[in-house]
């Protein structure tokens, strides 16, 4: 993505602080903070442990965990600086590319999705979480659209690799 089209782009979505918008957008945030998402990723385990087995179980916090550690080796060697044009409505500390809301949101759910059951409909509703929860860090102005976009394909391809090798072993 060019930076004029990242820079159209943030200016388009990003939402007034203060406004009903930006509350929906601080919620799916905060729903996808690392100390949310760490719980949630342990019921979901117990859970897919509970129904599906212990191999699942174990093969869903592989992936998560590794997804994870990709997403910040890749924020490291990356080190690409948060976008400066507007005010951030949020609090970051971490290099810009990938988002690891994004990557690491549809890390978690659509492994959860898949590895509990093939209806399309959990992966449909894992991908609507995951995309809230990308697009509302370009509604902060804590992400370029091109870095949410970059954690949702690296999230994507890390998900669908992993059930591929675990699928021949």
């Amino acid at each position: 993505m060019t930076a004029g089209l990242d820079a159209a782009l943030l200016h388009a979505l990003a939402v007034e602080p203060g406004s009903a918008a930006a509350g929906l957008a601080l919620f799916f945030t905060r729903f996808g903070d690392a100390g949310p998402r760490f719980l949630i990723v342990l019921l979901l385990a117990a859970l897919i442990g509970w129904r599906r087995g212990l191999r699942r179980a174990g093969l869903f916090l592989a992936i998560v965990a590794g997804g994870a550690l990709l997403v910040l080796l890749l924020k490291s060697a990356i080190g690409r600086p948060r976008p400066d044009l507007l005010p951030h409505q949020d609090i970051v500390r971490s290099a810009s590319m990938p988002s690891g809301h994004a990557a690491n949101n549809l890390i978690v759910w659509l492994a959860a999705a898949r590895l509990w059951s093939p209806a399309r409909g959990w992966t449909a509703a894992a991908l609507a979480l995951a995309i809230a929860t990308g697009l509302s860090r370009v509604m902060l102005s804590v992400h370029w659209p091109s870095d949410v976009a970059a954690g949702w394909a690296i999230g994507l391809l890390w998900v669908a690799g992993c059930l591929r090798l675990a699928r021949r072993g």
